[in-house]
């Protein structure tokens, strides 16, 4: 549907669809991502010196811990569902501190 539509969606709620899916899928395989807050920032905060954007990092400091989601640099790497699936794997990994392939069977998607 065109944007200027009415009952189109935005980009961001298209995402958020998506990153929902990949959290119902996660959690169908690791209960422990209850443990945690799913959280969906547009970009990253990142210095000068960086080269490339990060696709998500872990939020110890808060609780419950998050797992934060950088929508468009993801966008920007052709990130669909199986994208945001691995990176959701491997947040959580490193929030549990073991292998993306212990908290999804599934990991990685080609």
């Amino acid at each position: 549907m065109p944007a200027t539509m009415p009952g189109a969606t935005t980009r961001r709620e298209r995402f958020d669809r998506v990153v929902a899916r990949a959290v119902v899928h996660l959690s169908a395989h690791t209960p422990d991502v209850a443990e945690a807050d799913v959280v969906v920032e547009d970009v990253p905060v990142i210095g000068r010196r960086h080269t490339e954007a990060p696709l998500g990092r872990v939020q110890r400091q808060v609780k419950p811990p998050q797992l934060v989601l950088h929508r468009k640099p993801i966008e920007q790497a052709g990130g669909g569902v199986p994208l945001v699936r691995d990176v959701l794997a491997e947040l959580l990994a490193e929030l549990l501190v073991c292998d993306p392939t212990d908290v999804d069977p599934h990991y990685p998607r080609q």
